[in-house]
């Protein structure tokens, strides 16, 4: 009994935490120039070498710099590589140096970068962690590699923004949210008009449309779990006439 205890001590001991890698999701108003890319880290512990690529789509976000060094021992001109930041690619490389590894709290910023918004209005890229040129790859001071969970986000130019010069229509809810079946979109609309609905996933690519032509007054949309590849987040666009709205939908499963 004793030794299957101590095996047992020791492989919890030895066990490696998921540490997670968080890009943001970022509305940006019709006029914004530049923005700036926080990437954030959950259960951040121990942790004394680490290495990624971030990937977004070139064609919407020009980089410009390296705006934050979040942890000790970083500096812009040796732990980046720029070389492909054209198409979309910055690499990252750190190593606690200190050797005795380091401990942040949830939703700390271990870096930033500032890119310029070229992308025309209506148009989206996803913030995505990707092995390839550098391999994602996190360990502690004994060289155990932990596993990483990757939180990828989206950064979003006017249709899928909230800061709209368009208010949101009265009577807008949309419940249940989150939801697991079925969620059901309401709103009112003035005057007849065509409806358009569109739902995005955070790679950007559109999971449902439909346009359909309404009569004024109370309307209600419903969107069926048949809709959604997968349990998430989603970006749900509606715009008419009258105004332009979007929200976040949280699609869950048991």
């Amino acid at each position: 009994m004793t030794f299957l205890l101590l095996l047992l001590f020791a492989f919890t001991a030895n066990a490696q935490k998921t540490i997670t890698l968080v890009a943001p999701t970022l509305e940006l108003s019709k006029d914004q120039k530049s923005v700036s890319v926080d990437i954030k880290v959950e259960d951040f512990k121990n942790v004394s070498g680490m290495q990624f690529t971030v990937r977004w789509n070139p064609e919407i976000l020009q980089f410009e710099e390296i705006e934050k060094n979040g942890l000790n021992y970083m500096a812009a001109e040796k732990n980046f590589g720029t070389n492909s930041v054209d198409q979309g690619l910055l690499t990252f490389y750190w190593v606690d140096e200190s050797l005795e590894g380091t401990d942040v709290a949830d939703g700390y910023t271990i870096f930033s970068f500032r890119a310029k918004v070229i992308g025309s209005m209506d148009s989206n890229t996803t913030i995505d962690f990707v092995s390839t040129p550098t391999a994602i790859e996190i360990s502690d001071p004994d060289y155990n590699v932990f596993d990483v969970e990757v939180k990828k986000g989206i950064v979003s130019v006017g249709s899928l923004s909230n800061t709209k010069d368009l208010t949101k229509p009265d009577n807008f809810s949309i419940t249940p949210n989150p939801f697991k079946e079925k969620t059901s979109i309401q709103f009112e609309i003035k005057n007849k008009s065509e409806v358009e609905t569109k739902i995005y996933a955070l790679d950007g690519k559109i999971i449902f449309e439909k346009v359909n032509k309404y009569g004024a007054g109370l309307q209600q949309i419903q969107i069926s779990k048949n809709a959604f590849p997968a349990a998430g987040i989603y970006l749900l666009s509606i715009k008419t006439e009258e105004f332009q709205v979007s929200e976040k939908l949280f699609f869950v499963k048991d």
